[in-house]
């Protein structure tokens, strides 16, 4: 073989070598880069459930708990859970998100409560109106109550609640000593309008985590405030929020004759509360004024008060959704 024949076939031979190493090299690249994104979506996966069980877990701490998270960090992602209430149970739904890849998990959950009996509690009122002008621009409304002789502890409050138009603001509550503008001991979770019924009333959970200790034998004040604020008169507050309640009794005594109606003779007057431990309020606060205790009312409102909530979660149906690319 002549020497240029020698050369061209070294040189097609060096680039065959070439072109097979190349293509090896492409098929190695393109085996790990499928390696990569197999990780990714069982990272997904793993973060979606970490979140879904999180929310298991916090249901059994507090039953009646819906906020969920947004863009939760975890490993090497996060996770976005949302929670629903679907007749009677709870659908939690949960992503998890790692690099580009997202997984949506679903578990469909009954969730029972051990703390089911209130501590404290008046609901013997049937009235609905709107007494409180709440929220609003002029003040927050509140509920006095008074405890037994043993000290307990708030985990939950519940008030009868409806509103009367779609866009309510959204309201929290305070449990507060001495007055409803004194010391605030704890402040719930915030509801927001989506949470609150507009037809007829229902019973609305205010969760307290941690718990409030509360002594024996001692009064205490329940206020809902309102996001923005009802005490700023130019805060945009909006509402309003129909709280149930049993009204009073005004009885005056004296000499009796004249044009009066006979129920309102006298120059006496005695109010005759529904709820004979404590006292409903409005106008909490107004015009900005934190040492304004409000206007005493002679209704009271309906409230239950319950010890710190553990459940059980039991999971109904669980399902995933397909793999995405973000």
């Amino acid at each position: 073989m002549k020497k240029g024949q020698v050369l061209v076939a070294v040189v097609m031979v060096v680039m065959i070598l070439s072109i097979l190493g190349l293509s090896f090299l492409n098929m190695a690249n393109l085996e790990a880069l499928q390696v990569r994104k197999t990780l990714f979506y069982f990272k997904a996966l793993d973060i979606a459930e970490a979140g879904l069980e999180r929310a298991m877990w916090k249901l059994t701490k507090q039953p009646t708990w819906r906020t969920g998270w947004n863009n939760v960090s975890f490993g090497d992602g996060y996770y976005t859970v949302s929670l629903t209430d679907q007749s009677g149970n709870v659908l939690i739904t949960s992503t998890g998100v790692c690099r580009s890849i997202s997984k949506t998990v679903k578990a469909l959950v009954e969730v029972s409560s051990s703390s089911t009996t209130p501590s404290i509690s008046f609901t013997s009122g049937t009235s609905s109106g709107n007494i409180g002008n709440f929220p609003g621009t002029v003040g927050d409304i509140g509920q006095s109550f008074k405890t037994g002789s043993s000290s307990i502890k708030v985990g939950r409050v519940e008030m009868h609640i409806k509103k009367d138009n779609p866009n309510v603001s959204s309201i929290y509550m305070t449990i507060r000593s001495g007055s409803t503008v004194g010391p605030i001991l704890g402040t719930s979770n915030t509801i927001n309008a989506s949470q609150i019924p507009l037809g007829a009333a229902k019973w609305i959970s205010f969760e307290f985590n941690p718990p409030v200790q509360l002594q024996p034998n001692t009064k205490y004040y329940l206020r809902l405030s309102s996001i923005p604020p009802s005490t700023n008169p130019t805060s945009g507050a909006q509402g309003k929020i129909h709280v149930t309640y049993a009204p009073g009794r005004v009885i005056r005594y004296g000499p009796v004759g004249g044009t009066l109606p006979p129920d309102i003779q006298g120059p006496e007057i005695e109010i005759i509360s529904p709820y004979t431990l404590g006292e409903a309020y409005r106008y909490i606060g107004k015009n900005n004024n934190p040492n304004y205790t409000g206007e005493q009312l002679i209704e009271d409102f309906n409230f239950k008060i319950f010890g710190p909530s553990s459940g059980t979660v039991k999971i109904l149906n669980w399902s995933e959704e397909p793999y995405q690319k973000l």
